[in-house]
């Protein structure tokens, strides 16, 4: 009895790979041009960093590495309304909030320019691990 191969197209193998790697987080749509994450860098300072320090947990968490472990839409929803995020079960926000034990005022005033600036400049600071691989 003779069996039949069957063939998969290399982008369906990507796409499975992708969907169950579990830890493949897209950022191609985080601008990486010097002038939005040096504006970024400029609104952080202003609306987060009094929270969130950079080498160290604060009132908040530190944020080196966040790109690369959720998604960017996941950033712009917390930023803009966490408490919706928390109240939605969304595990990692329950953690936060539990942890914390503070909810992180919500940001639902920044435009969405200014939220995706302040991802670009997220996305440039790398966790610790990150960094030594680099």
């Amino acid at each position: 009895m003779m069996q039949k191969a069957i063939l998969i197209p290399p982008f369906a193998i990507a796409l499975l790979i992708s969907c169950h790697s579990g830890n493949t987080i897209d950022t191609r749509s985080i601008a990486t041009d010097l002038p939005t994450i040096a504006k970024g860098q400029a609104s952080f300072a202003k609306n987060c960093s009094s929270c969130h320090k950079s080498r160290q947990e604060a009132f908040g968490p530190s944020l080196k590495g966040l790109t690369t472990t959720v998604s960017v839409d996941w950033i712009k929803n917390f930023i803009k309304d966490p408490k919706t995020v928390i109240e939605s079960g969304d595990e990692r926000a329950q953690r936060l909030i539990v942890k914390y034990n503070e909810l992180m005022p919500s940001f639902s005033h920044l435009p969405d320019g200014e939220i995706n600036e302040i991802i670009a400049f997220l996305n440039t600071q790398k966790a610790p691990d990150e960094q030594a691989t680099e």
